[in-house]
């Protein structure tokens, strides 16, 4: 049994690194802070710069769900080590996001297996420049791409649990995944559901409002009144989370429909106030924005199914 009641907080310094997982020339990363919670028996939630990361262990070894940014990746290792005795074996990336997978080549060189949508790899391995990011990104090294991809379905027993993922088409991102922990009763979701704000759907990889719908209505369809729901950032969240969020979504989306068939711009919809009722979800500008262009790629659908 894992006792984390130890340490719900950690700061990690070189001299507890003992140098054994880093190099000198990564002692910066031995300075972030990781947060280890214990959400289930033998399972615990990691967070760095508000990124989760899931981790289970058992007699299997240590799976991972999500990373964080490379610089974070040294921290994260030794945690994991100290935490569970060991580096991860299998590690899911629930998306593209650097700042989710930065982790794994440093998983890699120790010998995890990572998986993750075959999209997810082309995008990592890709270079293209996102325009609503104004950022040009690069082609990540080999040892950084996930090494087993699929398309639909992902099934594995690790040890005790049992692990489904599966593809949730065209939602934040064209690769998102969802990682559902049976046993455990854990379900990690990635950026397709957020944390009591919008969700935004990255429009440069395929990401767009419909795809979050389907997505979290695809959800709402593994989870029950005691599943703890693992977003890619914020707190854990629950069924009634997941229902709220998924209502603000199609009516958000009806609402954008029927304004772009009057004509509107994103600015027009934001100016006519077009979040009016959904101020507690934050400011809408980059949710509109970003969603705006996957409405003219869409143009039969709405929230309640194509027309």
């Amino acid at each position: 049994m894992i006792n984390c009641s130890r340490r719900k907080f950690i700061l990690w310094s070189a001299a507890a690194m003992g140098g054994a997982l880093l190099s000198n020339a990564r002692l910066a990363a031995a300075q972030e802070k990781i947060t280890v919670e214990a959400i289930r028996p033998g399972l615990l939630r990691l967070t760095v710069s508000d990124t989760n990361v899931i981790a289970r262990g058992n007699d299997a070894g240590v799976l991972v769900v999500d990373g964080v940014a490379e610089r974070y990746a040294p921290a994260l290792l030794a945690v994991l080590h100290d935490e569970l005795g060991a580096a991860a074996t299998v590690a899911y990336n629930t998306h593209w996001h650097y700042e989710h997978n930065g982790s794994n080549a440093l998983l890699r060189e120790r010998g995890a297996r990572i998986i993750s949508h075959e999209n997810t790899r082309l995008w990592l391995g890709a270079d293209f420049w996102s325009d609503w990011q104004e950022h040009h990104y690069r082609p990540r090294p080999e040892q950084a791409l996930p090494d087993e991809t699929f398309y639909d379905q992902h099934a594995l027993q690790f040890g005790d649990e049992e692990v489904q993922a599966a593809v949730m088409p065209n939602a934040h991102t064209d690769g998102d995944i969802y990682v559902q922990l049976v046993e455990s009763n854990v379900l990690a979701v990635g950026g397709v559901m957020a944390d009591g704000v919008f969700p935004v759907p990255d429009p440069a990889t395929g990401g767009w409002i419909g795809g979050l719908v389907e997505a979290q209505k695809k959800l709402l369809g593994l989870v029950d009144t005691d599943t703890l729901i693992v977003p890619a950032r914020g707190s854990l969240q629950r069924k009634a989370d997941l229902q709220r969020q998924q209502a603000m979504l199609e009516e958000m989306c009806d609402r954008m429909y029927a304004m772009v068939k009057k004509g509107m711009s994103a600015n027009d919809m934001l100016a006519a106030g077009i979040a009016k009722g959904f101020e507690e979800w934050g400011d809408p500008t980059l949710f509109v924005r970003n969603s705006y262009p996957g409405l003219w790629l869409h143009p039969a659908y709405s929230s309640r199914g194509i027309v």
